[in-house]
């Protein structure tokens, strides 16, 4: 079946979360629930994200696509080779889509052009679609496809080859699609109108546990940076991943192995429970977990 647009959502074990951004993507104005689909990629879930998809009550059709779980580029190429829509929408399984939010993306569509759409993702602790919301200025933003909030056409995604499936772990995939599609000649259209609201809440775990799931997150990001790098070994990518003198020298004072040390064992006693100081150290940790695996990751290939 044809379709004017396809949203694309990867997901793994978050049936919960799933089912709420499924229902907020039912609920938008001035789009025939017809002209539309929703298709669900499951990454290798083990929780009940099937069975809630199936007993859905939906006005537009949700197709579920099951895969050993493989990592998220494979998992969004199972989900444009099935896509019916011309346009491509790619979100994540914890948005909360406002009622404009399809309407704000197909507008900018309507000249035919070979474009990428983005919106501000807007982090929102509570699980709540903010009424009469309006997004400020500093929520722009220049990256180029960042696949919580980001549209294309399907022909442009089929003709770039899709995501690449070198990327297993967090991070960079989506950069490296848009530098892919920045030199097939897309133009990026942000449009503020096309918010959406990303859920994050405050984290109910133990703070040793939250603290390694940051570092493990944080050196997979490192590891996908190098990956990037190796494809793309151009001076913007350098920038962009911080493997400049500048960052550097940021790094030997503030993002070094006796902050990040000192910022664990302050977090984990308690002694870092003013938010700025939390932030703080949140930083330095992740930072230095990062960079040194994205150095560690370079030297290896060498």
């Amino acid at each position: 079946m044809s379709y004017n647009l396809s949203v694309i959502i990867c997901t793994h074990n978050r049936a919960d979360l799933l089912a709420g951004s499924i229902e907020t993507l039912d609920k938008q104005e001035d789009v025939n629930s017809g002209d539309y689909e929703i298709i669900v990629v499951d990454d290798g879930s083990t929780d009940d994200t099937q069975d809630r998809i199936k007993n859905l009550n939906t006005d537009v059709e949700v197709r579920y696509f099951y895969k050993n779980w493989g990592g998220r580029s494979e998992a969004r190429n199972l989900g444009i080779e099935n896509a019916g829509g011309d346009v491509i929408l790619f979100v994540d399984d914890d948005i909360l889509a406002p009622p404009n939010f399809l309407k704000s993306h197909l507008k900018e569509y309507e000249s035919g052009e070979n474009i990428v759409v983005r919106g501000p993702i807007v982090n929102v602790a509570e699980y709540e679609i903010i009424p009469d919301f309006k997004p400020k200025p500093y929520q722009f933003s220049g990256a180029f496809f960042c696949t919580c909030n980001a549209s294309t056409w399907r022909e442009t995604l089929l003709r770039v080859g899709g995501f690449d499936t070198d990327f297993k772990e967090y991070g960079f995939e989506d950069n490296e699609i848009g530098w892919r599609l920045r030199e097939a000649g897309c133009k990026v259209h942000f449009c503020m109108d096309a918010y959406i609201f990303h859920y994050k809440p405050d984290e109910g775990k133990e703070k040793s546990v939250v603290l390694e799931e940051m570092k493990k997150r944080a050196q997979e990001l490192g590891r996908s940076a190098a990956i990037y790098y190796r494809k793309h070994p151009h001076w913007k990518v350098k920038m962009a991943i911080g493997i400049h003198p500048l960052n550097y020298y940021y790094t030997r004072i503030l993002n070094n192995r006796w902050l990040a040390g000192m910022g664990e064992n302050w977090i984990k006693s308690g002694k870092a429970e003013n938010p700025t100081l939390h932030m703080f150290f949140s930083g330095r940790i992740f930072q230095y977990n990062y960079l040194s695996s994205l150095l560690d990751a370079l030297k290896e290939e060498k």
